[in-house]
């Protein structure tokens, strides 16, 4: 399917194409500065450019701790303490029908031997 949808919009691109000689060469001129201006745009703004890249860069650590953190959850490899910071998970996992639970709002999540994991609405 992906190559019957890829060859529909290659074909529609050539369809649009220019068959004269003269507008072939205004297209290919007009596609060579663009994209000339946009290859020059941080000497010409190197201020956006440096706003860019530092916000480039914190969005890069927070998608990293994202998904690390999605990871650990999904792997349950952390836990939460009471003031809700999330540290390494101690120790094994609790003795033979015993759960643990961890969260500090209205839900918490409660473990069980097997590491099974479970929510529950705490009264409010």
């Amino acid at each position: 399917m992906f190559l019957l949808r890829a060859g529909f919009w290659i074909a529609v691109v050539v369809m649009l194409l220019p068959t004269d000689e003269t507008n072939q060469q205004r297209l290919h001129h007009t596609a060579a500065a663009t994209v000339s201006h946009v290859s020059t745009f941080c000497e010409r703004n190197a201020g956006t450019c440096q706003t860019a890249g530092a916000l480039w860069q914190t969005f890069l650590k927070k998608a990293e701790f994202g998904g690390r953190l999605a990871l650990e959850m999904i792997s349950g490899s952390r836990s939460q303490t009471e003031t809700g910071a999330i540290q390494p998970a101690r120790g094994g996992a609790p003795a033979s029908g015993a759960t643990s639970a961890t969260g500090t709002g209205p839900y918490r999540m409660e473990h069980d031997a097997a590491g099974r994991s479970r929510s529950q609405r705490q009264g409010i």
